[in-house]
């Protein structure tokens, strides 16, 4: 339903939609919208006259309105990650009517957007990556290592401050660097950072160590480490790539290995970097924790979880302006039951009726007047 008929209806919408209470748009966003119900009635198997807030909770398919609105903010996105000497990226600066819509697409709540660039000279990856099954990565974990052996761990609390840690053990106690990032990156972001923090660190050794294993719970951030391409983490990818360049110069022979480390498997550098991260992140004025000069950009990753949050907010209020309490009650995502979807279609339409409280029972038809009383016959 989704990659072919509305990615086919909605082609080209980008320039087309003007906005909700635009002339000779809305009309469109109309049409879309009896599309989007003949779907979701398909998909669910319920009556004509289902109510459309519950028919859209139910099917995973999001109103129309809302999803316009959502494309225009996902190009306003896709238009920041690019590099900076895209002439694309500069659409939203021209005072056209595209231009100006897009601009209008996200709320300004920044002064800088993390930038992303396009190198034809890149620094070559010489490092060792090792994620390996749990079980084996906690037993490796655990191990006495030689050289420079650091947990790094990044954290983004609920009031949305993120931060991030790199420990190393020195004799019998534990040594880290903790850094606050401010309120405008994501637990992705610090987990890239620390990443390239930890690399630093161990530049400035003196001697440089033969042996450097950083081990980190973020597969997503260790995937990023090898891949340069424009997006989220590209400025840390590039920084780590510079480090280890930097340590192959000083010690040819070095070994390199970034591991993953599972969470909550008892690993005492691991705990000890959670501990301190969330520190970081949360009291960045104390406990020896690193304070920028200046705010860091707002990433990119930052501006995608604004972008979702607020179309699952928009779906919400749309279906729930349409439905009524005491006959179906809202789930808390708009993700369908996994049993009742790969089900018989005869029966998943049985319980999407019922449970949306139009279906062929005498409670309803009572309700809708078409019985005296709402007993069975």
């Amino acid at each position: 339903m989704t990659a072919c008929i509305q990615s086919v209806a909605m082609f080209g919408l980008e320039l087309w939609w003007k906005g909700g209470n635009v002339r000779r748009t809305t009309g469109r966003a109309d049409e879309l919208q009896l599309l989007v119900n003949q779907q979701a009635r398909a998909t669910t198997g319920c009556f004509r006259t289902t109510n459309l807030g519950a028919l859209a909770m139910e099917s995973e398919l999001r109103p129309a309105i809302n999803q316009l609105e959502n494309r225009q903010r996902r190009l306003r996105q896709r238009l920041l990650s690019l590099p900076q000497r895209e002439e694309a990226r500069d659409i939203v600066k021209v005072p056209t009517t595209i231009g100006k819509r897009l601009a209008a697409a996200l709320e300004n709540r920044w002064t800088a957007t993390e930038e992303t660039v396009l190198l034809e000279d890149l620094e070559s990856f010489e490092a060792a990556l090792i994620q390996e099954e749990r079980a084996e990565a906690k037993k490796e974990a655990r191990k006495e290592r030689q050289g420079l052996v650091m947990y790094t761990d990044g954290s983004r609390l609920e009031n949305e401050a993120a931060g991030y840690e790199v420990v190393w053990k020195n004799g019998q106690t534990w040594e880290g660097i903790k850094t606050h990032m401010g309120f405008n990156q994501e637990a992705y972001d610090a987990e890239c950072a620390v990443l390239a923090h930890a690399l630093e660190t161990a530049t400035k050794r003196a001697p440089t160590p033969s042996h450097v294993t950083i081990f980190t719970n973020a597969q997503a951030a260790i995937k990023r480490v090898v891949s340069d391409d424009p997006g989220p983490g590209q400025k840390y990818a590039l920084e780590k790539r510079q480090h280890i360049a930097t340590l192959r110069r000083a010690a040819p022979d070095i070994s390199i290995e970034v591991r993953w480390c599972p969470v909550r498997e008892g690993v005492e550098g691991n705990e000890q970097a959670d501990r301190w991260a969330k520190l970081a992140a949360n009291e960045p004025d104390t406990l020896g924790v690193e304070w920028p000069e200046e705010a860091r950009p707002r990433s990119l990753a930052n501006i995608r979880r604004e972008i979702s949050e607020k179309k699952w907010m928009e779906v919400r209020q749309w279906a729930g302006g349409r439905t009524s309490k005491q006959i179906y009650r809202m789930p808390r995502t708009q993700r369908p039951d996994g049993a009742v979807a790969g089900s018989a279609k005869r029966l998943a339409a049985r319980f999407y009726q019922l449970k949306m409280g139009h279906a062929l029972t005498c409670e309803y038809l009572h309700r809708t007047k078409n019985r005296p009383t709402a007993q069975c016959w």
